[in-house]
């Protein structure tokens, strides 16, 4: 069982030690949220902690766009990769599970953002996927395709506002609603 804290500010960390004594026939990792863009896991016992950032792939065949957006997220503390094409993106979201929310250009070469969203939900991976795409790029049937594939959202490049792309990224990351944790902690508690 996983159990994770979401925009908290502070937390008392003599917290996780009690759940340990009073749950200690449940084996559980508890995650909580210390600051911007990390988050801490320790197991039962709740003596290790480890930090675990965010981690984004950027799945796109503009090498600017990969290193702006790039750069801006591991400002944010994100872990980042990029892909120059869909061949290389694809092949990240096989191989690397781990991945929280995945960028991906709507249009690149031989293959479409869309199609490799959907040969990386085939393989397995469970990233919350976001299209990019260029202005009057999109037509409706790409939006209808992409809601089939499951994206989460779509973001036009030159539109872009970051603030508010980052808060969507962070949230699509971090999961969990916090109303979401409230509601599993009580049944845990019960």
């Amino acid at each position: 069982m996983i159990i994770s804290f979401f925009n908290i500010d502070t937390i008392d960390l003599d917290f996780a030690p009690s759940l340990s004594s009073v749950y200690d026939s449940v084996q559980y990792n508890l995650t909580l949220v210390l600051k911007k863009g990390t988050f801490y896991e320790f197991n039962n016992s709740g003596e290790e902690f480890m930090e675990r950032k965010y981690k984004l792939l950027i799945a796109d065949d503009d090498q600017s766009i990969r290193s702006e957006y790039g750069d801006y997220f591991e400002k944010q503390g994100f872990i980042v990769e990029l892909a120059q094409d869909w061949i290389e993106g694809l092949e990240k979201l096989r191989h690397d599970k781990e991945f929280d929310v995945a960028l991906v250009d709507l249009k690149m070469p031989k293959m479409d953002g869309i199609e490799m969203i959907k040969q990386a939900h085939k393989a397995g991976n469970n990233a919350e996927m976001i299209i990019l795409s260029h202005d009057k790029e999109s037509e409706k049937a790409d939006a209808i395709a992409a809601i089939k594939v499951g994206v989460k959202d779509w973001f036009e490049k030159s539109e872009l506002h970051k603030p508010k792309f980052f808060a969507r990224v962070k949230e699509l990351a971090e999961g969990i609603p916090l109303e979401e944790v409230s509601r599993i902690l009580s049944v845990i508690r019960d």
